[in-house]
């Protein structure tokens, strides 16, 4: 019993270390939208199987990789969409980032252009995981003008 509750408060610990690193992208990417267009729509029902500690992190992986795209785009072109749906049964999450080109959709999760590869390329994995975690879906597409990622999850 006071093992559990050791491991217990041990998990809670890291999931805020976690969260609080989350934050600070968060902030972060504040400074960072000036120049891009964003449109948002809908609304994320209250009661989900998703946790609201992998909302986040599903959230803070797609707009940190959507800001990061749109900085290599002509600023009058960079746009960020945002549209969540929900059925009786489901949350869709949609979210388009302008791209200065087409990005391999097969290397996603394994490689990154950053110059610092240890500490990054971790943000498909996070969102990878948070999906399959879920039991959900995910659906990458792209062409020369926008990368598009489409995520299906189970409201209960």
């Amino acid at each position: 019993m006071q093992q559990e509750k050791k491991e217990n408060l041990e998990k809670e610990k890291n999931a805020l270390a976690k969260e609080r690193e989350e934050l600070e992208v968060a902030e972060g990417l504040a400074e960072e939208v000036e120049d891009i267009k964003w449109n948002v729509c809908g609304k994320i029902p209250v009661q989900m199987y998703v946790t609201d500690f992998e909302l986040c992190t599903l959230f803070s992986n797609l707009l940190s990789n959507g800001v990061e795209a749109c900085k290599k785009v002509e600023k009058s072109k960079r746009f960020i969409n945002i549209d969540i749906k929900r059925t009786e049964e489901q949350l869709v999450i949609e979210v388009e980032n302008s791209v200065a080109e087409i990005v391999p959709i097969e290397t996603l999760g394994k490689i990154t252009t950053k110059a610092d590869k240890k500490n990054h390329g971790l943000g498909i994995k996070n969102i990878l995981e948070v999906v399959e975690k879920s039991k959900g879906q995910i659906l990458f597409e792209n062409d020369e003008q926008a990368f598009r990622t489409r995520i299906v999850l189970d409201l209960q």
